[in-house]
């Protein structure tokens, strides 16, 4: 039915809510970077703040991973910017990833 909401529908705000409890930025970040790297043990995540709405993040991780991080024309850190700032932008901040 078309019109009608369901009680799933109508409980999206409140999974919003309990992810934002849930996960940092940052954890969503090393999340991400775990998926993709032969030594998810070795990602390092440095978070600095300017001002109240401006976060930079450093990452670091094995030499050997760098590359994927990167991809290829850098299109994989560029995709995993553009998923992190869809939460920085729920939560009205700006972000910066970089990796070094």
């Amino acid at each position: 039915m078309a019109g009608k909401r369901s009680a799933d529908d109508r409980s999206d705000t409140q999974t919003d809510s309990t992810i934002k409890e849930k996960f940092s930025m940052k954890d969503f970040l090393q999340y991400l970077l775990s998926l993709i790297v032969d030594h998810p043990d070795e990602i390092k995540i440095e978070e600095k703040a300017f001002g109240e709405n401006t976060l930079q993040y450093i990452v670091s991780a094995n030499q050997e991973d760098i590359g994927k991080i990167i991809g290829k024309g850098g299109k994989i850190i560029q995709s995993i910017r553009n998923v992190v700032k869809i939460l920085a932008v729920k939560e009205n901040k700006q972000i910066r990833i970089e990796v070094g």
